[in-house]
């Protein structure tokens, strides 16, 4: 049940940061703003759109489930958008580190790159004592990312998702995509996505 709803609300997340794009472009009010995307999540979540699904439910059978980083990745853009705190969220060093990561990871699951480094996911007690040491080095790179994944290496030894695979509370394509949006297109300001 926690990861259904753990689940739900990624995808949520996911929806309103595609619909926020359009709606700062049309309503510049923050208020406003805030009452039209409780108004898009009351409709993704409740109102079904095919037979009993509701969009947040063909979304997550479309891109699947997000990783808690993912999630929290997301919560953590939409509280700085709203709240206007000078939080380089998705700096230059840490888009880089997540490019990276993830052009590999793609790379060996498609037999390109000649390790699985996604096998190593299911192999959790080495390669968890490595991702913690990543995210000590991480705190110099960005000290939000450092702590979202030491939530997600908490959140993958509780099970609160449905994935045995350590890389699939850490990294997913679409928190890959964004930061290599921001790579392309980084601009100093955090408070624009």
């Amino acid at each position: 049940m926690m990861a259904y709803l753990i689940a739900n609300a990624a995808n949520l997340a996911f929806l309103l940061l595609i619909f926020t794009v359009p709606l700062n472009l049309i309503v510049k009010n923050k208020i406003a703003q805030l009452v039209l995307m409780i108004l898009f999540s009351i409709f993704v979540l409740f109102i079904p759109i095919y037979h009993t699904m509701t969009v947040v439910n063909v979304v997550r059978g479309v891109i699947g489930d997000l990783s808690i980083s993912g999630l929290l990745f997301l919560l953590f853009w939409a509280f700085i958008y709203f709240t206007k705190l000078p939080i380089d969220l998705f700096n230059r060093k840490f888009c880089l580190v997540i490019v990276l990561i993830g052009l590999v990871l793609y790379l060996s699951v498609l037999d390109i790159f000649p390790l699985d480094i996604y096998g190593f996911g299911y192999l959790p007690r080495g390669f968890l004592v490595v991702i913690f040491l990543l995210c000590i080095l991480f705190l110099r790179v960005n000290y939000a990312f450092a702590l979202i994944w030491l939530v997600a290496l908490i959140a993958f030894l509780v099970k609160l998702q449905n994935s045995a695979n350590l890389w699939d509370y850490l990294i997913d394509p679409v928190l890959w995509l964004m930061c290599g949006y921001k790579l392309v297109f980084y601009k100093k300001s955090c408070r624009k996505f």
